[in-house]
């Protein structure tokens, strides 16, 4: 059984995704509870990649035109 990860929006990301159209904004709600819920470190060519450090970000998940960054806190999943 894999383990479950709550997802926590920064009040940027709630501003950015308030501000897409409709369909757009379901598209990439979707694709960030499909995508990094169960696996969010799962590096793949196309849809997840790790980000080189330094970056303001240590992953980024890409949905159609969009990215979407993100952290990992394993302590807190």
């Amino acid at each position: 059984m894999s383990d479950t990860y709550d997802i926590q929006y920064a009040n940027e990301a709630v501003a950015d995704i308030r501000a897409l159209r409709a369909y757009d904004r379901r598209k990439v709600l979707d694709g960030i509870k499909e995508h990094l819920t169960h696996q969010p470190k799962f590096v793949s060519r196309t849809r997840i990649k790790a980000m080189v450090q330094p970056f303001w970000s240590q992953f980024r998940l890409r949905i159609e035109d969009f990215r979407v960054y993100y952290d990992v806190d394993d302590e807190t999943h």
